[in-house]
């Protein structure tokens, strides 16, 4: 991210009007793209949304899960209002659970990508900006509507590109999330600098997995029925 200077999560947040980054005087180009292409990614969540429907089940989720007592406000960034406000809010609710047919989430097709973090004898579950160090290990989970094929890919802060899962791999592994949404193994994070992204790549079909993590250095589209999720995490 040498030719950056805001992370996706500043980047997020600066679009949903969270936070002021003043992106006139700071931003670089490499930002500017980056952030046309959220601007993109989230136009294409929220053509997949039934919003209405995520309004009431969101609501009602907090209403069932936070004791009246010490009920908590949604951030302000999710209560503010508009539609990218409510995708934010719909992203969070599909982040951290496994689907099943009772969901309310009403998508075409999406998947999460959920890591689990191992640091010496404690799990813990991060999210895009959470801060890992060198020697942390991560695991993955998937959360999808139906079996198809997965792939984990990363780029770290030297723009070094890795197939994470299946290892090394040009090929995806076939998964149904909703019998075992866990991925076998888990990776060690080394001493390279700087945020890395993790992208879940999944497809009902096989897919060409060189081929898609090219599309995304680019921040070209992936090819039909391939769908992503991601998390970026700073790396210490």
């Amino acid at each position: 991210m040498a030719d950056r200077a805001f992370t996706d999560l500043e980047l997020e947040r600066s679009l949903a009007g969270d936070l002021d980054l003043d992106l006139e005087r700071r931003a670089t180009a490499a930002d500017r793209a980056r952030l046309d292409q959220l601007r993109t990614q989230h136009a294409a969540f929220l053509d997949g949304v039934d919003l209405d429907a995520e309004v009431t089940a969101i609501r009602r989720r907090a209403a069932q899960q936070v004791p009246a007592r010490r009920r908590l406000g949604w951030p302000r960034w999710l209560v503010s209002g508009g539609a990218l406000a409510i995708a934010a809010a719909a992203v969070i609710v599909l982040v951290g659970r496994t689907w099943s047919p009772d969901d309310d989430l009403r998508t075409k097709g999406d998947v999460s990508l959920i890591v689990h973090l191992a640091r010496g004898s404690g799990t813990t579950r991060v999210t895009s900006g959470d801060v890992v160090a060198a020697g942390d290990r991560l695991r993955f989970e998937i959360a999808a509507p139906g079996p198809g094929y997965v792939a984990i890919v990363g780029i770290d802060g030297a723009g070094t590109t890795s197939v994470y899962y299946p290892p090394g791999a040009d090929r995806p592994a076939a998964i149904d999330p909703r019998v075992e949404p866990l991925l076998p193994g888990a990776i060690e994070l080394d001493a390279t600098p700087g945020d890395e992204t993790f992208y879940a790549l999944f497809a009902v079909q096989p897919f060409a997995v060189s081929a898609e993590l090219a599309a995304i250095r680019v921040g070209a589209a992936l090819s039909d029925g391939v769908k992503r999720a991601e998390i970026v995490l700073h790396k210490r």
